[in-house]
């Protein structure tokens, strides 16, 4: 029995993805046997540890700053009716999901989470996908916001070809349009929840709050190749070619099917970009320790939740 074409089409894409994650990793390796452990060790002292921990409980609160954000999404969408307080905690118990069992399913822990809460699951799903269509679409404005001088060479490149960016956009307006046409009743139902009057300045904070999350996250970055200064071990980096750098990597580790949190395609793509500016050392350094902190500020988020679960009951 042959399977049906989407199926297909789905199996390629996740093979794909697999595929690009298995490069991913294999590249790190590789470049990681080159430097060796003891290489990318070396400045790691007692105050660098300090430092760490603390950029580790910085990345833990903005998983409550996103999560707020996240609320604010599922109030906007219920209109009149009240919002669950434990959609709060919910969010945060969900976090590591992305890494166990894998990418996205930190989305659908959620509604599995809330699923004997007074909320409809309907409206859940709309404000996943307002999470993730604000949360791109602040990232694409980071990132043409970040095109400039201090822009990583692969991306300077792609702009100064004007001929592959108006082929791009000779191909993707037409299907945009194409898309908004045949979503146009959905597109317009839920404009005029998120643009009515009462709702614009949620949400211009709702885009702003997902802008934080890249600055921070990116000033993270740039700590961790400051502790790597003192050891002679990195050069200063620029914080807009951080946070272009940071960003673009993001995207692609949450677009790539088969990259539980992004990890892999979001390192490898971090040691290509930030190499050129710093060396291999430090960028190699600098994007296995990002990776570190962000697993253990989401581990750290998880347990914050499960002390506000205990309140909970006690309330109960």
């Amino acid at each position: 029995m042959m399977a049906p074409p989407e199926k297909k089409v789905s199996l390629m894409i996740r093979g794909a993805g697999y595929l690009l994650v298995a490069l991913s990793l294999a590249y790190l390796a590789y470049k990681l046997s080159q430097i060796g452990l003891m290489g990318l060790s070396q400045f790691l002292n007692g105050k660098a540890l300090a430092v760490l921990s603390g950029l580790v409980i910085l990345y833990s609160l903005m998983n409550l700053l996103l999560a707020s954000n996240w609320m604010r999404l599922v109030r906007m969408l219920s209109r009149d009716a009240a919002v669950p307080k434990p959609l709060y905690r919910i969010y945060l118990q969900s976090v590591t999901a992305k890494y166990l069992p894998g990418n996205i399913f930190h989305i659908a822990g959620r509604h599995l989470l809330a699923r004997d809460l007074p909320v409809p699951q309907a409206t859940l799903l709309r404000a996943n996908a307002a999470e993730i269509l604000f949360i791109m679409s602040a990232a694409g404005l980071i990132l043409l916001a970040t095109l400039g001088e201090s822009t990583p060479a692969v991306i300077r490149y792609m702009r100064d070809r004007a001929g592959l960016l108006k082929t791009g956009a000779l191909i993707l307006i037409p299907l945009a349009g194409i898309l908004l046409y045949g979503f146009r009743h959905t597109v317009k139902r839920e404009a005029g929840i998120f643009f009515g009057r009462g709702n614009r300045m949620d949400l211009m904070l709702s885009m702003a709050f997902y802008g934080l999350f890249f600055l921070f996250t990116s000033l993270i970055l740039k700590g961790v190749l400051w502790l790597q200064i003192p050891a002679g071990f990195s050069a200063p980096a620029s914080s807009l070619n951080l946070l272009h750098a940071f960003t673009l990597a993001w995207m692609a580790g949450f677009v790539i099917p088969g990259a539980p949190g992004g990890m892999g395609v979001r390192e490898a793509l971090l040691l290509l970009m930030l190499a050129p500016f710093c060396g291999e050392p430090a960028a190699l350094a600098s994007s296995l320790l990002l990776r570190v902190i962000t697993v253990l500020g989401d581990v750290l988020a998880f347990f914050y939740s499960l002390v506000l679960q205990r309140r909970e009951k006690k309330i109960l």
